[in-house]
């Protein structure tokens, strides 16, 4: 009985964090670029219940589950659809093939991260930044990184290749990588990655001025998930509360007999 309060316990604490990942996902349906996060379920281990008679052997009678276990799986990094917007500081980062394209950006650490967000603006030095405040990288011509800047960002012109250039002076390229498909990603918040294992240059990069990507989640979906995962939750609060009852009974009334 007590085993079957915290059997229900653990589906409603995986219920929660399922309706936290949905409430996310939600909350950034506006941020573009950005990708849904996943949470994955398993059962613990089963364990085996037998009856044990004196005039017989043990018999096996099955198994029995001791809860749910969850954790954070990997994002899902299906691309979003383009939204036009016309702005010469936007870029959508098309992928070619399985390989997702990133933008690498420097932080307000002077850390190198990346980001889909391809919201950009110039400061009052001249530097293209992110939406967020990062600094854009482009590629030099040794493979190194360094940031860029706009003399004019009305002229901007960004070719498909991620090169950056104003009256048809040549500023730079976008730095543009696929990370390896053993890498990890990990978010960091403002719309930024960071990428543990290799990157490597993308071959042949497709970047759309005048666009973005938008969030790959669908509304309609995530909120089917949310009214799911509210119902899994009341189901394992009900369970508690019926096992509490039969508890209650069994300690305050069967004990008396």
């Amino acid at each position: 009985m007590i085993r079957g309060l915290y059997t229900a316990a653990t589906g409603m604490d995986a219920g929660l964090r399922r309706q936290d990942a949905i409430s996310h996902n939600l909350a950034n349906v506006g941020t573009a670029g950005f990708k849904r996060e996943q949470v994955l379920f398993q059962s613990m281990l089963d364990r085996e219940i037998y009856r044990y008679s004196s005039s017989a052997p043990p018999a096996y009678l099955g198994l029995i589950g001791a809860g749910v276990n969850y954790t954070l799986g990997a994002p899902d990094m299906s691309a979003g659809m383009p939204l036009r917007t016309d702005s010469p500081l936007d870029i959508a980062l098309i992928d070619s093939g399985q390989a997702t394209t990133f933008l690498a950006v420097e932080d307000a650490q002077g850390q190198r991260a990346y980001t889909r967000n391809g919201q950009m603006l110039v400061d009052g030095n001249g530097y293209l930044r992110t939406i967020a405040g990062a600094y854009v990288l482009g590629r030099t011509w040794a493979g190194g990184a360094e940031r860029l800047r706009v003399s004019n960002p009305d002229e901007l012109r960004i070719a498909t290749d991620g090169t950056l250039s104003v009256g048809g002076a040549r500023l730079g390229q976008l730095y543009l990588v696929n990370p390896a498909a053993d890498a990890t990603l990990t978010r960091r918040g403002d719309s930024l990655w960071q990428i543990d294992g290799q990157v490597q240059a993308v071959v042949d990069p497709h970047v759309e001025q005048g666009y973005i990507e938008q969030a790959n989640v669908q509304v309609v979906k995530e909120m089917v998930n949310l009214i799911a995962a509210m119902r899994n939750y009341e189901t394992h609060a009900k369970i508690i509360q019926i096992q509490d009852e039969t508890l209650n009974k069994a300690v305050n009334e069967a004990g008396r007999v």
